[in-house]
């Protein structure tokens, strides 16, 4: 179920892709994992899994609980009040 970066011609250890992981957060709505359970899931070490999550929330698809839980953005019951607030500019003419 999870696609994987083989690495080096061994049968060596694998690594999760960005895609895959994201891919895993659609097909499960409600998804929240801690790092360390995030890599068990993903057959790895954290120190592989944390840049990738990282990322993930970093490009705001996912959000990082304040329980440390890595949950998507969207599946939060608050994601609404954790988004960058939009900022409104006069129309042309109007101060």
């Amino acid at each position: 179920m999870l696609q994987t970066i083989p690495h080096g011609p061994s049968q060596g250890p694998s690594f999760p892709s960005l895609t895959r992981i994201r891919a895993e957060y659609l097909e499960m709505p409600g998804l929240a994992l801690t790092l360390v359970q995030a890599a068990r899931l993903w057959g790895t070490e954290c120190a592989v899994v944390e840049p990738l999550l990282r990322s993930l929330v970093d490009s705001g698809f996912l959000w990082r609980t304040d329980g440390g839980q890595y949950v998507r953005r969207a599946d939060s019951p608050d994601a609404a009040r954790r988004l960058p607030a939009m900022t409104t500019r006069p129309k042309s003419g109007q101060r």
